[in-house]
């Protein structure tokens, strides 16, 4: 019989801290939680939880959202039982954005339930919202004032002297140029510092993806090869979708394929989706740089594509003679042109990482789709049921040209 990986279940731990005090949320006043984790638009994840709050809680939250911060802390559990103890996923402090208009009828309600509190679970007024919220470790550890002139270096060293302070996955750069002298100009931020670089001398002729996640922070290609981290046994997720009628798309857990070294993930066709793009290469169908020196260099982009169309180019220019970089845009053009989204519950998708190959394999009928994929997004949707939460995930994938 194949191991499977059971799903989780999880506790939620939330605090209100203002002026040295902190002010319990009782997770029962959390109804849903999503976790966004974005690779492509965004660097680090966003939390969004829809909450019912005391009008006191919501009024003090409102009244100093420039001040005060929340506790957040998710932990998950085993929910066959293996296991009684509670693994932290997430335990952060976080800045929140919430509707700026106060309770306004507050007092009046107190007045009304004759009640001098309500931020407790006996409260008879409430207010029920949405609340996103953001890791103030992953903001402060990306905001660093760096002005610096480097000498004899290469991209990758540069990188690991202003990175020493963050748990970093990085994948071998293509780049390892030799360089006397890197004037590094103001700069407030590490994601600026590693845009910066790239601009100047190409990190990853398939652009690069920089993400912080709350353990780790990754600076990977868009190649979608198997990079490894040290959370993980093992670093290929195989996504078998299967016919509707087979007997293994009712499969809920992982496998795992300890053979092969990968996670095997059952998906039921009905729930996934798929989008090609038609349309870019009635556009442009070439890629054409051009540097500051006037060099040149075109590349035929690999996208579906209609019969009788004629070359049509897009120009990119670049700084210096930065020509790799147009493989950038190349890419990420290549890349949009197969969208696969899956839904799948009952995993543990804390196992659904950037730095993992994903290989997508249709039943018949499909099969053009096969290849290799990498991660897009990852929305981890949690439910409130009884006391604890439980974890549905949808998730998108890009396919990747291979070299």
């Amino acid at each position: 019989m194949a191991s499977l990986i059971a799903s989780y279940k999880f506790t939620v731990q939330l605090e209100l801290l203002l002026k040295n005090k902190s002010y319990p949320i009782p997770s029962s006043s959390i109804k849903s939680i999503m976790i966004n984790y974005d690779y492509d638009k965004n660097n680090m994840p966003v939390l969004y939880l829809n909450v019912r709050l005391s009008s006191t809680i919501y009024n003090k939250m409102v009244l100093n959202a420039d001040t005060a911060t929340l506790s957040f802390r998710l932990y998950k559990f085993d929910e066959l039982g293996n296991s009684i103890i509670n693994e932290p996923y997430i335990e952060d402090n976080f800045t929140y954005v919430m509707s700026s208009d106060p309770n306004y009828d507050e007092t009046l309600e107190q007045v009304v339930s004759g009640k001098a509190m309500a931020d407790n679970d006996n409260a008879d007024s409430y207010l029920e919202g949405y609340i996103s919220i953001l890791s103030l470790k992953l903001i402060n550890d990306n905001k660093k004032f760096i002005n610096d002139i480097v000498k004899d270096t290469d991209p990758l060293s540069i990188i690991h002297k202003y990175t020493s302070h963050m748990p970093m996955c990085i994948e071998p750069l293509d780049s390892s140029v030799h360089i006397d002298q890197f004037i590094i100009p103001p700069i407030t931020s590490i994601t600026n510092l590693i845009k910066y670089i790239n601009n100047n001398y190409c990190l990853y002729r398939s652009g690069y993806r920089f993400f912080r996640d709350f353990t780790t922070t990754y600076l990977l290609s868009m190649k979608g090869k198997p990079i490894s981290s040290t959370n993980n046994n093992f670093n290929t997720i195989i996504i078998s979708i299967r016919d509707p009628m087979d007997r293994l798309s009712k499969v809920s857990s992982m496998e795992i394929d300890r053979k092969n070294h990968a996670y095997i993930i059952y998906v039921n066709a009905k729930d996934t989706s798929i989008k090609i793009d038609r349309t870019t290469n009635k556009q442009y169908n070439s890629i054409l740089g051009v540097d500051t020196l006037g060099n040149t260099v075109k590349e035929e982009l690999k996208i579906p594509d209609t019969p009788d169309i004629s070359e049509k180019v897009i120009i990119e220019r670049v700084q210096n003679n930065n020509l790799e970089k147009i493989y950038n845009s190349k890419a990420t053009i290549e890349s949009l042109s197969v969208i696969l989204t899956i839904a799948k519950n009952e995993i543990d998708s804390t196992l659904l990482t950037p730095n993992k190959e994903y290989q997508v394999r249709n039943y018949s009928g499909s099969q053009q789709f096969d290849g290799r994929y990498v991660l897009s997004y990852k929305k981890e949707i949690m439910y409130q049921q009884d006391k604890n939460f439980i974890d549905s995930v949808m998730f998108g994938l890009r396919r990747v040209s291979e070299e």
